[in-house]
């Protein structure tokens, strides 16, 4: 590595990605011998620590087949200029973040062009779409996956693959007590909370938020000491926070918070209500129980169910020696069962052995895994 400054391009399709590059360009930062110059697609949290802006994350955070059809121009033209911004400035090195459909792509150009790639978290090519993994090998100089049960497939098709683990195993253990994160948002410590998240996606809160609220309202109806939480993403738009706002008003004991809270809002939760995503991951080193949900576009899940080779979608339940989290995905997502599986957790030690099995998992990822090392491994690729 010379002794000139670096130029490193990130890109962070959405709110999960956005926080991991933030992470990583702390990393980078605190390791890197020489200046470091960082810009692409970045969320509120890349921008924070001095990530220049090309776009902004908002702009391509979007889930589901059918749903991202009615972006894809718009989507393929901020790629297209994103593209030949960076061919025509190279950066030392180009990592995209999460976001595969758009970020293999973006790589898959600049490589043909001798700029180094890299993909930070591996699309889920072992659960579904295994087909991709030709076309990956063309666009990366080296995947960086979370987990360790995801190298495999790349050392099968010999491409570079790390597993450097997730950032948040960092602060393992560093999460706020139950009754000190009530305490934090307002909460009465004596009462029993549940968390609703209901996803950072437009997409996801559409299709679930209204069920999340009535759950709420079945398992008040219950019991009358319960309190709940629900934190709204930090990269969504004013009119889709305004929605948000009105749909719970039918509850006045849910409590909204600012997304950034929404740790504390897990720490805080006897349980907690999601949506299957990143979120399931923090959840679960929080050591907190909880419930996954999901709903898509009916065409978009009726695609996507024949490509799934998986029967759970929540990591948790591919982390722990057995499956223990209860996934209501599509037509299964009613707010009677939801509602019940809840009240279940609430009630019964279901809840404490997720937790036992939570921990086990946690603490041997911990133990495997340096949290530095995916910012110690691309500057190794600089050398």
């Amino acid at each position: 590595m010379s002794d000139r400054p670096l130029h490193i391009s990130l890109s962070a399709c959405e709110a999960s990605g956005d926080v991991l590059g933030a992470q990583l360009i702390q990393s980078l930062r605190k390791l890197s011998p020489v200046d470091i110059q960082f810009s692409g697609i970045a969320g509120p949290a890349m921008r924070a620590v001095g990530c220049k802006v090309f776009a902004e994350t908002e702009q391509l955070s979007v889930m589901g087949l059918i749903e991202v059809v009615s972006k894809l121009p718009t989507i393929f033209r901020l790629r297209r200029r994103f593209v030949q911004l960076l061919l025509a400035n190279p950066p030392d090195i180009f990592i995209g973040i999460d976001g595969p459909d758009f970020n293999l792509g973006v790589a898959r150009r600049l490589k043909a062009k001798g700029i180094k790639t890299v993909q930070y978290v591996s699309p889920s090519i072992w659960a579904w779409r295994g087909y991709r993994i030709c076309s990956i090998g063309k666009s990366i100089d080296r995947m960086l996956t979370l987990f360790p049960f995801e190298t495999e497939i790349y050392e099968q098709h010999s491409i570079p693959v790390s597993c450097v683990g997730h950032p948040q195993l960092n602060v393992l253990g560093q999460y706020p007590e139950k009754t000190e994160a009530k305490s934090l948002l307002g909460m009465k410590p004596g009462s029993p909370c549940v968390a609703l998240l209901p996803g950072s996606r437009r997409s996801e809160i559409e299709s679930l938020l209204s069920t999340f609220v009535m759950v709420a309202q079945i398992c008040r109806q219950q019991d009358s000491s319960l309190q709940f939480v629900l934190p709204i993403a930090s990269t969504l738009s004013e009119k889709m926070v305004s929605r948000i706002r009105q749909a719970v008003e039918v509850l006045p004991e849910i409590h909204l918070l600012d997304g950034g809270q929404s740790t504390t809002a897990m720490a805080a939760a006897d349980v907690v209500l999601m949506a299957s995503g990143t979120a399931a991951f923090e959840c679960m080193l929080v050591n907190r129980p909880m419930v996954v949900a999901y709903r898509l576009n009916p065409l978009s899940y009726a695609l996507l169910k024949r490509l799934i080779r998986v029967k759970h979608v929540s990591l948790p339940n591919h982390l722990t020696t057995q499956p223990l989290v209860r996934e209501f995905i599509q037509s299964a997502a009613t707010e009677e069962a939801i509602s019940a599986e809840v009240l279940r957790l609430l009630e019964t030690p279901a809840a404490e052995e997720q937790m036992q099995a939570f921990d086990q998992a946690a603490r041997r990822l911990q133990a495997a895994y340096n949290g530095d090392s995916a910012a110690i491994t691309i500057l190794q690729m600089l050398v």
